[in-house]
């Protein structure tokens, strides 16, 4: 036989396991969002180091370039910032590239930064040199002016690859916020169902001790 008691039980343990289960459902999705800010969040860092990268590539190829011209050594002041900011550049690309894909373009990347310090490396010798072979040094320049080409495209091809994915996080990022927004808006719903609920069954056992110590005082009253 059901009785308000056993029906309070019974709707408060599907209530609690409901709030339960919802609970948990928020909590992945909140974990899905802290993950899609973060791949955005790495991206955007990945899409900067990429042009910072060729940023310092040019500009140390600048300041080679000026000093050839002028043998003014004051162009290499922010030279070894340059190959310092370089190096950092490809640490942090390599770090936030997880997919074996991408790890293949970073590897040409890297070979690529590794042929043009080289490069910078030997220019700058030949440009020591006394007499100055001038053909060896344009061949040298435009060798190494062919590898910053060569560098610029496939950093260009890395950010295309970065903007496709930086679209797919937006869209998973859109999609987990507005998800956890009607989750969190079902477990205050239900919560708030739960505690009306229980404050009416409270109210209900009140007035039901109420009625009870009224026919306790009746009976004592004839008994008397």
């Amino acid at each position: 036989m059901l009785t308000p008691t056993l029906v309070y039980r019974t709707a408060l343990g599907v209530s609690f396991i409901l709030v339960v289960s919802v609970a948990f459902v928020f909590h992945m999705q909140m974990d899905s969002l802290n993950a899609s800010m973060s791949s955005i969040s790495d991206s955007n860092k990945k899409q900067f180091e990429l042009e910072k990268l060729v940023s310092d590539i040019t500009l140390k190829e600048n300041s080679l370039s000026n000093y050839i011209i002028t043998k003014d050594s004051t162009y290499f002041e922010q030279d070894s910032l340059a190959e310092s900011n370089i190096q950092n550049s490809l640490k942090i690309i390599k770090d936030f590239s997880q997919n074996q894909s991408d790890s293949k373009y970073i590897k040409s990347l890297d070979s690529l930064v590794a042929l043009r310090f080289q490069f910078f490396e030997e220019t700058f010798k030949i440009s020591q040199e006394i007499p100055l072979n001038f053909e060896l040094l344009k061949q040298k320049l435009s060798q190494g002016s062919e590898i910053t080409k060569e560098i610029r495209i496939k950093t260009y091809k890395l950010r295309e690859r970065e903007t496709s994915n930086l679209k797919i996080h937006n869209i998973n990022h859109r999609y987990d916020l507005e998800t956890s927004t009607i989750t969190a808006f079902s477990l205050t719903i239900i919560t708030l169902v739960v505690l009306l609920f229980s404050l009416n069954k409270v109210n209900y056992d009140y007035r039901k001790l109420q009625h009870l110590n009224r026919n306790l005082r009746f009976a004592n009253q004839i008994s008397d």
